[in-house]
């Protein structure tokens, strides 16, 4: 049986694997990640849409809407660094009927509760000069000018070649079965062995 020791050991070569494993590999540390996949991001993340949210979305005071915005301001550092396609094209959200308005009101002040900046609240008019294919019976929108696109594959790529240019190991078509919890670590057992 094949034994492999590491001092941390991620589990999953998607974006989150990807980004946790570039940034473990800033330490002194022996880190693997393991996929079961033939190759990173062919997981969730194939079906990734690559927006990088803003966090209008998010339950205000949630982990999910401060990790969001502060993510969100990461990103054209990170994308910089290695080199991967980014825009930030903002994201434009839009009332068809009376119902929906409030809707965006709500979003407004989530957002701003979140600590998101840029929310610009738009009539149809300044709605149509943003994207004249829009229909002219919209009834108001919001323009959140932080949120983006990026390609998910090529950041996925991109964090995890950077992670082993800096040392972390990478098995793929590695399928971890069971966890067991020691006093001085955890044994992992997989279909190539155990870590």
């Amino acid at each position: 049986m094949i034994v492999t020791e590491t001092d941390l050991l991620v589990i999953g070569g998607g974006v989150v694997g990807a980004f946790i494993a570039r940034e473990l590999s800033r330490y002194e540390l022996r880190v693997l990640v393991v996929d079961k996949e033939v190759d990173v991001s062919f997981g969730t993340s194939k079906a990734n849409s690559g927006i990088v949210h803003s966090g209008i979305h998010d339950l205000p005071g949630s982990l999910k809407a401060r990790l969001c915005v502060r993510g969100n301001a990461l990103y054209p550092k990170i994308v910089e660094e290695l080199e991967v396609l980014y825009k930030k094209n903002g994201q434009l959200l839009v009332a068809q009927t009376p119902e929906e308005l409030p809707v965006l009101q709500k979003l407004v002040l989530q957002g701003r509760r979140n600590g998101v900046t840029g929310i610009v609240e738009l009539n149809t008019e300044e709605m149509l000069r943003l994207e004249p294919h829009l229909s002219a019976e919209l009834l108001g929108g919001l323009h959140v000018e932080s949120a983006g696109i990026v390609v998910p594959f090529d950041l996925v790529f991109a964090l995890t070649e950077n992670a082993i240019a800096n040392g972390v190991r990478l098995k793929v078509g590695t399928e971890v079965s069971k966890i067991i919890s020691e006093k001085e670590g955890f044994i992992v057992h997989t279909n190539r062995g155990v870590i």
